[in-house]
């Protein structure tokens, strides 16, 4: 007569999350020109780490500048946005 092995239950096995340096990883980013006295370029810094960012073209960058050109162009839209909502008393 044959005996039943007790199923057990195998410890769950996790992966190692192995995380990828974010200075490694690049990503594209657009700055628009903003008129003809525009500078040509835009300076961004993380970390001791800077990156003149030119204006007009599409760049690749490390994903922490990328993240900090995001928040600028972010915050120049929400400038743009309340200078024309604030009327003109000129």
């Amino acid at each position: 007569m044959a005996t039943k092995t007790p199923v057990t239950e195998q410890p769950m096995v996790e992966t190692p999350v192995t995380e990828q340096d974010p200075w490694s990883v690049m990503e594209t980013v657009y700055i628009p020109r903003e008129g003809k006295s525009d500078e040509k370029s835009h300076y961004f810094a993380v970390n001791g780490r800077a990156y003149n960012v030119p204006k007009g073209k599409s760049v690749s960058v490390p994903r922490p500048i990328a993240s900090l050109v995001r928040e600028y162009l972010d915050a120049q839209a929400r400038v743009t946005e309340f200078e024309e909502s604030v009327p003109n008393n000129g």
